[in-house]
């Protein structure tokens, strides 16, 4: 099965703790969990991304090479599939599935991803003060 989402959130931010607050050298930390940034316990982070510009009738991604402070505002993994050589075909039909997921998402009555690492990272956060 792989690492689950709260095992692989909790590892980054045990890593990233140490950094910060152990060894204290400047870290390029790449990483989908967000929230690590948010996080006001981690001593000198801060979260960036890569700037690009979207081409809004052809969805063509120009990267920039930029870091750019804050969360990416949008995904680009379509686009990044499509230009490391997945065939159109299955970059459609992920698209095509990644709506269904989002929308799933949405009209259920849990929380995101994202609301649900924030309240994990909350957990975290009491008891590294305790």
């Amino acid at each position: 099965r792989g690492t689950s989402t709260f095992d692989g959130a909790a590892i980054a931010h045990a890593v990233l703790k140490r950094i910060s607050e152990h060894i204290g050298c400047r870290t390029l930390f790449a990483t989908h969990y967000h929230q690590l940034a948010e996080d006001e316990t981690l001593l000198n982070t801060g979260l960036y991304h890569q700037a690009c510009l979207v081409n809004p009738t052809t969805r063509e991604v120009t990267f920039l090479y930029k870091f750019t402070e804050g969360r990416c505002p949008q995904s680009h993994a379509m686009h990044v599939a499509k230009i490391a050589g997945l065939p159109e075909v299955i970059v459609e039909e992920a698209r095509q599935m990644s709506a269904v997921f989002h929308s799933a998402v949405k009209s259920s009555a849990g929380p995101s991803d994202d609301e649900a690492l924030g309240n994990f990272y909350d957990s975290v956060k009491h008891v590294a003060a305790h």
